[in-house]
């Protein structure tokens, strides 16, 4: 296995078309190392059919209520 397959085996060997999914809470600093805001965030990760990308969707729940969506590929081609 060539070094840029090994790469991409550690990095997202583990995940499968079901996906994989992360919980966290996303915080914000000013300049000056104050909290400017803070939100609840899920990102999935998911392989596609011939494990050729990674699908990452983030998706953001804020204190007013308010949520975002972001979705994104990054494709095993373009990391060799």
């Amino acid at each position: 296995m060539n070094a840029q397959e090994q790469n991409w085996q550690t990095l997202f060997g583990n995940y499968t078309r079901e996906g994989i999914t992360w919980h966290g809470i996303w915080t914000v600093y000013s300049p000056d190392q104050e909290i400017v805001k803070f939100f609840q965030g899920v990102r999935s990760f998911r392989v596609n059919e011939e494990q050729t990308a990674i699908i990452q969707t983030n998706n953001y729940t804020y204190s007013d209520g308010s949520t975002a969506e972001k979705t994104w590929q990054i494709y095993k081609q373009s990391c060799d």
